[in-house]
Protein backbone atom coordinates (compact mmCIF):
# COMPACT_ATOMS: atom_id res chain seq x y z
CA UNK A 1 0.00 0.00 0.00
CA UNK A 2 1.79 2.83 -0.96
CA UNK A 3 -0.34 6.59 -1.86
CA UNK A 4 0.04 7.75 -5.42
CA UNK A 5 2.00 10.85 -5.83
CA UNK A 6 3.09 11.01 -1.66
CA UNK A 7 6.59 12.19 -2.03
CA UNK A 8 7.24 15.29 -0.98
CA UNK A 9 3.79 15.41 1.18
CA UNK A 10 2.16 14.77 4.32
CA UNK A 11 1.06 11.51 2.53
CA UNK A 12 4.70 10.06 1.89
CA UNK A 13 4.33 6.67 3.39
CA UNK A 14 4.19 2.93 1.77
CA UNK A 15 3.51 -0.16 3.18
CA UNK A 16 4.56 -3.76 2.55
CA UNK A 17 5.54 -7.03 4.04
CA UNK A 18 8.39 -9.50 3.51
CA UNK A 19 9.34 -12.72 5.36
CA UNK A 20 12.66 -12.54 7.07
CA UNK A 21 15.56 -14.11 5.52
CA UNK A 22 13.89 -14.81 2.21
CA UNK A 23 13.76 -11.04 0.54
CA UNK A 24 10.39 -11.58 -0.92
CA UNK A 25 9.42 -7.99 0.02
CA UNK A 26 11.78 -6.28 -2.31
CA UNK A 27 9.50 -6.51 -5.38
CA UNK A 28 6.76 -4.82 -3.25
CA UNK A 29 9.16 -2.00 -1.67
CA UNK A 30 9.96 -0.86 -5.58
CA UNK A 31 6.48 -1.34 -6.48
CA UNK A 32 5.02 0.95 -3.55
CA UNK A 33 8.23 3.68 -4.02
CA UNK A 34 6.62 3.31 -7.62
CA UNK A 35 3.61 4.85 -6.07
CA UNK A 36 4.97 6.93 -3.68
CA UNK A 37 6.94 8.78 -7.13
CA UNK A 38 3.48 8.61 -8.96
CA UNK A 39 3.18 5.52 -10.90
CA UNK A 40 -0.27 4.14 -11.20
CA UNK A 41 -1.22 0.56 -12.06
CA UNK A 42 -0.05 -0.21 -15.57
CA UNK A 43 -3.33 -0.02 -17.56
CA UNK A 44 -5.30 2.76 -15.91
CA UNK A 45 -6.31 5.78 -17.45
CA UNK A 46 -5.32 9.24 -16.05
CA UNK A 47 -5.95 10.54 -13.00
CA UNK A 48 -8.47 13.68 -13.65
CA UNK A 49 -7.04 15.53 -10.34
CA UNK A 50 -4.11 15.92 -12.41
CA UNK A 51 -4.99 16.84 -15.58
CA UNK A 52 -1.03 17.36 -17.12
CA UNK A 53 0.56 13.88 -15.38
CA UNK A 54 0.45 11.14 -17.93
CA UNK A 55 -1.79 8.49 -17.34
CA UNK A 56 -0.80 4.29 -18.15
CA UNK A 57 -3.75 3.06 -20.05
CA UNK A 58 -1.13 2.47 -22.85
CA UNK A 59 0.70 0.16 -20.65
CA UNK A 60 -1.35 -3.12 -20.55
CA UNK A 61 -1.64 -4.56 -16.89
CA UNK A 62 -0.80 -8.41 -18.77
CA UNK A 63 2.41 -7.68 -19.99
CA UNK A 64 3.68 -7.78 -16.21
CA UNK A 65 6.18 -4.87 -15.79
CA UNK A 66 6.73 -3.74 -11.89
CA UNK A 67 3.46 -2.09 -11.70
CA UNK A 68 1.44 -4.83 -12.15
CA UNK A 69 0.60 -7.84 -10.32
CA UNK A 70 1.53 -10.59 -12.52
CA UNK A 71 5.09 -12.33 -12.70
CA UNK A 72 6.40 -11.98 -16.91
CA UNK A 73 9.88 -13.01 -16.14
CA UNK A 74 12.50 -10.40 -16.77
CA UNK A 75 10.34 -7.36 -17.26
CA UNK A 76 8.92 -7.72 -13.74
CA UNK A 77 12.07 -6.07 -12.29
CA UNK A 78 11.32 -3.01 -14.47
CA UNK A 79 9.07 -0.11 -14.55
CA UNK A 80 7.16 0.28 -17.71
CA UNK A 81 7.39 3.49 -20.27
CA UNK A 82 4.57 4.60 -18.81
CA UNK A 83 5.87 4.13 -15.25
CA UNK A 84 8.87 6.40 -15.85
CA UNK A 85 6.95 9.13 -17.74
CA UNK A 86 4.65 9.24 -14.93
CA UNK A 87 7.32 9.87 -12.02
CA UNK A 88 9.49 11.86 -14.51
CA UNK A 89 6.41 14.17 -14.65
CA UNK A 90 5.91 14.11 -11.04
CA UNK A 91 9.89 14.40 -9.82
CA UNK A 92 10.13 17.59 -12.63
CA UNK A 93 6.86 19.13 -10.27
CA UNK A 94 8.40 19.09 -7.07
CA UNK A 95 10.62 21.77 -5.62
CA UNK A 96 14.49 21.33 -4.93
CA UNK A 97 14.16 21.14 -1.05
CA UNK A 98 12.34 17.59 -1.80
CA UNK A 99 15.28 15.83 -2.79
CA UNK A 100 17.81 17.27 -0.24
CA UNK A 101 19.95 14.36 1.58
CA UNK A 102 18.97 15.36 5.36
CA UNK A 103 20.64 12.01 6.52
CA UNK A 104 22.96 12.66 9.04
CA UNK A 105 24.05 8.78 9.03
CA UNK A 106 26.29 6.56 6.44
CA UNK A 107 25.85 3.13 5.99
CA UNK A 108 28.65 0.62 5.04
CA UNK A 109 27.42 -1.56 1.90
CA UNK A 110 28.53 -5.34 2.21
CA UNK A 111 28.73 -5.03 -1.93
CA UNK A 112 26.47 -8.61 -1.64
CA UNK A 113 23.21 -9.46 -3.02
CA UNK A 114 20.71 -11.59 -1.17
CA UNK A 115 21.59 -15.01 -3.99
CA UNK A 116 25.23 -14.81 -2.93
CA UNK A 117 24.00 -15.79 0.64
CA UNK A 118 22.26 -18.71 0.35
CA UNK A 119 21.61 -21.78 -2.36
CA UNK A 120 18.31 -22.53 -3.95
CA UNK A 121 17.69 -25.28 -1.47
CA UNK A 122 17.92 -23.09 1.65
CA UNK A 123 16.08 -20.47 -0.25
CA UNK A 124 13.59 -22.89 -0.86
CA UNK A 125 13.28 -24.06 2.80
CA UNK A 126 12.95 -20.30 3.94
CA UNK A 127 9.79 -19.62 1.75
CA UNK A 128 7.78 -22.76 2.60
CA UNK A 129 9.34 -23.50 6.02
CA UNK A 130 5.88 -24.98 7.50
CA UNK A 131 6.40 -28.13 4.95
CA UNK A 132 8.34 -31.27 5.10
CA UNK A 133 11.04 -32.46 2.84
CA UNK A 134 11.91 -28.89 1.25
CA UNK A 135 14.40 -28.94 -1.10
CA UNK A 136 15.10 -27.44 -4.67
CA UNK A 137 15.15 -29.38 -8.00
CA UNK A 138 18.82 -29.29 -9.00
CA UNK A 139 17.65 -30.50 -12.90
CA UNK A 140 14.92 -27.94 -13.66
CA UNK A 141 15.67 -25.84 -16.74
CA UNK A 142 13.81 -23.44 -14.73
CA UNK A 143 17.35 -22.48 -13.69
CA UNK A 144 18.50 -20.77 -16.49
CA UNK A 145 15.53 -18.94 -16.79
CA UNK A 146 16.03 -16.95 -12.85
CA UNK A 147 13.71 -19.73 -11.64
CA UNK A 148 13.66 -22.15 -8.63
CA UNK A 149 11.59 -25.24 -9.03
CA UNK A 150 11.01 -25.69 -5.17
CA UNK A 151 9.96 -29.77 -4.34
CA UNK A 152 8.28 -30.36 -0.72
CA UNK A 153 5.31 -32.31 1.05
CA UNK A 154 2.53 -31.12 2.36
CA UNK A 155 2.59 -33.25 5.83
CA UNK A 156 3.94 -36.49 7.45
CA UNK A 157 1.68 -39.22 5.87
CA UNK A 158 1.31 -37.88 1.95
CA UNK A 159 2.40 -41.02 1.05
CA UNK A 160 5.82 -39.61 -0.64
CA UNK A 161 3.53 -37.37 -3.26
CA UNK A 162 5.74 -34.53 -3.71
CA UNK A 163 4.31 -30.65 -4.86
CA UNK A 164 5.96 -27.76 -6.35
CA UNK A 165 5.71 -24.27 -6.57
CA UNK A 166 8.42 -22.02 -9.01
CA UNK A 167 9.76 -18.93 -7.64
CA UNK A 168 11.16 -16.28 -8.77
CA UNK A 169 15.59 -17.19 -7.85
CA UNK A 170 17.00 -14.61 -5.76
CA UNK A 171 19.50 -11.34 -7.41
CA UNK A 172 23.19 -12.85 -8.29
CA UNK A 173 21.78 -16.65 -7.37
CA UNK A 174 23.65 -19.03 -9.72
CA UNK A 175 22.26 -20.05 -12.77
CA UNK A 176 23.31 -21.24 -16.15
CA UNK A 177 26.93 -22.12 -17.00
CA UNK A 178 30.36 -20.33 -16.08
CA UNK A 179 29.78 -17.75 -13.67
CA UNK A 180 26.14 -16.78 -14.55
CA UNK A 181 24.03 -15.18 -11.92
CA UNK A 182 20.24 -13.80 -11.97
CA UNK A 183 20.60 -9.87 -12.72
CA UNK A 184 16.56 -8.60 -12.68
CA UNK A 185 15.54 -11.70 -13.80
CA UNK A 186 18.37 -12.54 -16.37
CA UNK A 187 20.91 -14.78 -16.37
CA UNK A 188 24.14 -13.49 -17.20
CA UNK A 189 27.41 -13.03 -16.30
CA UNK A 190 27.65 -10.79 -13.77
CA UNK A 191 30.29 -7.07 -14.06
CA UNK A 192 33.72 -8.00 -13.00
CA UNK A 193 33.85 -5.88 -9.83
CA UNK A 194 30.74 -8.06 -8.89
CA UNK A 195 31.74 -11.55 -9.27
CA UNK A 196 30.98 -14.43 -6.93
CA UNK A 197 33.71 -15.19 -4.93
CA UNK A 198 34.04 -19.24 -4.67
Amino acid sequence: LGYNNGICSSWFVALGEDKPGTFSGVDTFAHEVGHLLGASHDGEPADMRYPQRPGARNCPFAYGYLMSYLKRGAVSHHYSSCSLAQMKYIVSTQAASCWEVRATHTYNITRKYPGMTMNTTVYCQRLFAAKINVRADASSSFTSMCMVRCLYSEEATSNGQTSYKDVEALEYMKCGEQGQVCIQGTCAVPPKSWRIQE
